[in-house]
């Protein structure tokens, strides 16, 4: 008695361990070095459009994983990835797997760390003084995730939400990152630029939820009737 005692009781300790736990956080990509530069990257080479390629430097950016263009066997080289956005070659897209198993109430965390932005003044023949002002869109499978306008400094922009907003489907994943305008100047011109130091995308799969008072009383409930019957 007293070893299936042991073994029940070792049962529905799990059981209420499991009904406890919390969910943790994974990451799904990590797009640079986060060391205030965007030196890892290239400069960028003007506007091409997607799907593109994973084995040559244009607007498509891809991590491992298997795609419509085809199977990519490693992430692709940082030099493949524009280090800023710029009036002219205002975006770059992100492809990306996500694991299966993933649900429509997992949440996601995207980082975007915006640095050195510029602009250019023509009249001058020379970058003008100061950060200029930027407008930046992100997109999530071609859903707006954000509208950013006026962005005067470096900015850590930190994006939470679920995969069911943004269609995200277990396989390919595109994330666009879109200088969408500005004001540099003053007097609405939009030769600007700001650039990246570092990407992040995370998910945390939908927390399991904390045992009712019901299945707490129940779990007390055949505890007690365990200690009398091995009394």
């Amino acid at each position: 008695m007293k070893l299936q005692f042991s073994h029940l009781f070792a049962t529905l300790l799990g059981i209420l361990v499991l009904a406890t736990s919390t969910s943790r956080a994974a990451n799904l990509f990590t797009l640079g070095i986060d060391d205030g530069t965007q030196a890892e990257f290239s400069q960028e080479n003007g506007s091409q459009p997607g799907p593109g390629s994973a084995t040559v430097f244009d607007d498509d950016y891809y991590f491992a994983g298997t795609y419509g263009v085809g199977v990519v066997q490693a992430d692709e080289d940082l030099k493949n990835f524009d280090r800023a956005i710029a009036n002219n070659d205002p975006t770059n897209r992100i492809h990306f797997n996500t694991p299966a198993g993933i649900t429509g109430s997992d949440e996601f965390t995207l980082t975007v760390d915006l640095i050195a932005g510029g602009w250019w003044d023509a009249a001058a023949g020379a970058g003008g003084a100061g950060f200029g002002t930027h407008d930046v869109s992100i997109t999530f499978n071609g859903i707006n995730i954000l509208n950013q306008t006026g962005i005067e400094g470096d900015s850590l922009l930190e994006l939470d939400f679920t995969a069911a907003s943004v269609n995200a489907v277990a396989g390919e994943n595109v994330i666009e990152i879109t200088r969408t305008g500005g004001d540099s100047k003053g007097d609405g011109g939009d030769a600007g630029w700001i650039q990246f130091d570092q990407i992040t995308l995370g998910v945390t799969p939908a927390a399991i939820p904390e045992p009712s008072t019901g299945i707490l009383a129940m779990l007390a409930c055949c505890g007690m009737a365990l200690v009398r019957r091995r009394r």
